[in-house]
């Protein structure tokens, strides 16, 4: 409860006490506020190395294939002995275990043809080939390799898995013709993927399948009708959203699109070489990872609507020396994002977590990442109506003293 004092006061209306002191500060306030705006940087991300298990061996490698809700990667890094295969956390490091892969919020993890439970129990997947995201109702995508196509390479088929139907194919049992791989699945059942027409020789069309009622909208046709170029889906959220790739302006770019929406394509980072920006994943809050060519080397990004794309080696504290985030592989909810980069020109690949950052700006009354006059007047709103936002010393009483606070917050601006 916020406590007024009652110093040299004076009736305001007939029932509020305000302190003359106060009064007087709020107007050393007013005074004293320059009404050129200060821009202060938005919220960034702490790094956090994932290492290989043996450390020693040169060529050692680790990468991280999963993030869910709560934070848990799973990935695979070069052991010591026995499996590769890993849970971390940021409070525990790194937990050997017997299968990585793709995780959800209950803790499964579904790698190549098997479902791993929490207590490590696995339980097999036959006919699902391999896996490549799983929803929290153990329903997992992926694909199946088939026979050898001319000079392709192994054809592929699109396949779902889950413990009810076990594997069924989108092409034989959904009708998804040519359906190469399912990419990704969300918690309504709705799969993204990619269709080919030859096997895997990369004609590549985008598609969209409700695995519960079978509806499939041909994402490819709904941007290209009936024009030549390649389409690719990779993620979808529980909105619905899509991300993926196709040609616009004689660009391939990275695409947001919806049933209702359509198609927004997102925008290059400065320098990316055309037709190299491809998105990864995007999480419940519309906020989309990838990677790009920029000046001939590959960097990682991050897209939200309202900041815009970054490079993440920008927008990153900890970053080792030497150190290239070169590919943004998965984002979970709460904005954590797995990725993957190197030392130097080349050196073994290793898991990298971004962990965002919470700068907290106090005198940033309306959270807008400007210090200007409007954060004056809401300051001033939250004192006259005891609003303990306005409690900068946080002593339970509004007084001089949080006034001067708030003055002097304001003039140091925020990181």
């Amino acid at each position: 409860m916020i406590t007024r004092c009652q110093t040299n006061s004076i009736a305001i209306g007939g029932n509020m006490q305000r302190s003359h002191a106060r009064g007087t500060a709020i107007a050393l306030l007013l005074n004293a506020v320059v009404l050129n705006s200060s821009v202060f940087a938005q919220p960034e991300y702490d790094a956090v190395l994932i290492e290989p298990w043996n450390q020693s061996y040169s060529l050692a490698t680790s990468r991280a294939a999963g993030i869910n809700n709560n934070n848990v990667v799973s990935g695979c890094a070069s052991p010591l002995t026995g499996s590769c295969s890993f849970l971390w956390t940021v409070e525990s490091g790194k937990e050997q275990v017997n299968l990585g892969g793709a995780i959800n919020d209950d803790g499964y993890v579904a790698g190549t043809s098997w479902l791993r439970s929490p207590d490590g129990t696995l339980v097999e997947m036959p006919g699902l080939g391999g896996a490549r995201d799983m929803n929290n109702d153990r329903v997992v995508v992926g694909a199946v390799t088939g026979r050898y196509w001319g000079g392709c390479r192994y054809t592929r088929h699109a396949t779902v898995w889950d413990e009810a139907n076990g594997s069924r194919s989108l092409v034989t049992d959904f009708d998804v013709v040519a359906a190469h791989e399912s990419r990704a699945i969300n918690n309504a059942g709705e799969i993204v993927g990619v269709r080919s027409s030859t096997g895997s020789c990369g004609d590549f069309e985008a598609f969209y399948l409700n695995v519960h009622t079978g509806e499939h909208i041909d994402i490819h046709a709904a941007l290209l009708g009936t024009t030549m170029g390649l389409t690719q889906a990779y993620d979808i959220n529980d909105d619905g959203f899509v991300i993926g790739t196709g040609p616009v302006d004689n660009q391939v770019r990275a695409f947001l699109w919806s049933r209702d929406d359509g198609f927004t394509f997102l925008p290059n980072l400065p320098g990316t070489v055309p037709s190299y920006s491809n998105p990864s994943a995007i999480n419940n809050h519309g906020t989309v990872v990838g990677a790009a060519v920029v000046n001939d080397e590959w960097r990682a990004w991050v897209w939200d609507a309202d900041a815009g794309v970054q490079d993440l080696n920008d927008v990153a504290d900890g970053i080792p020396a030497d150190f290239v985030i070169e590919d943004a592989i998965g984002i979970n909810d709460n904005g954590w994002i797995i990725a993957r980069g190197h030392y130097g020109s080349w050196s073994p690949e290793r898991a990298i977590v971004l962990i965002p950052r919470t700068i907290e700006c106090q005198p940033d009354m309306n959270g807008d990442s400007v210090l200007d006059f409007f954060d004056v007047q809401l300051f001033l709103a939250a004192f006259a109506a005891e609003d303990a936002a306005a409690d900068f010393v946080n002593d339970g009483v509004l007084n001089f003293f949080d006034v001067q606070t708030f003055l002097q917050d304001f003039a140091d601006g925020c990181p």
